[in-house]
C-alpha cells in the first residue's frame, strides 16, 4: 500500500475525528488514534490513547458541538502536521467548557491507515 497522503485525505479524516469526538464514537476514536499517542492537554498534562478513550467511555469527556476550521496542513512523506481552530462546547469532568481551541495534530499513515500519533490543544482567548 502507498504511504502517500493528500491534503484532501487530511481534511476528510479531520472531519471524521471531529464527528467521532462529538458522538463519543469509541470504535472510530480507537481506529483514528495511534496506540502510542502522546497528546498535551490545555493544563500541560500528557494524555495517551488509553486515557482519551477512558474519558469518553466513562462519560467524563462530552463534546456537544465541534466546528473545526483547518488553518494549515504540512505534508512530510507519510506524515501530516495540521493546525486548526475548533469552536467547541462540552463538559470535562463535569466542568462546562465553551470556546475556541487551537489544535496541533500529527497524523501518520501506517499500513494504509492514517492515525494521530501526537498533538496538543490550548484554549484561545478571544
Amino acid at each position: 500500500m502507498s504511504n502517500s497522503i493528500s491534503k484532501e485525505q487530511i481534511v476528510a479524516i479531520e472531519a471524521k475525528l471531529a464527528q467521532a469526538m462529538q458522538n463519543a464514537d469509541l470504535a472510530a476514536l480507537d481506529a483514528l488514534l495511534h496506540d502510542d499517542l502522546q497528546f498535551v492537554t490545555p493544563d500541560g498534562k500528557v494524555a495517551t490513547k488509553a486515557t482519551d478513550l477512558q474519558n469518553y467511555t466513562s462519560g467524563e469527556m462530552k463534546v456537544y458541538e465541534v466546528i473545526p476550521q483547518i488553518e494549515n496542513i504540512s505534508l512530510i512523506k507519510d506524515t501530516a502536521v495540521v493546525t486548526l481552530v475548533s469552536k467547541m462546547k462540552g463538559a470535562y469532568f463535569s466542568q462546562h467548557f465553551e470556546g475556541s481551541f487551537r489544535y496541533l495534530r500529527v497524523w501518520q499513515k501506517q499500513d494504509g491507515y492514517l492515525k494521530v500519533i501526537a498533538g496538543s490543544v490550548m484554549q484561545l482567548e478571544l
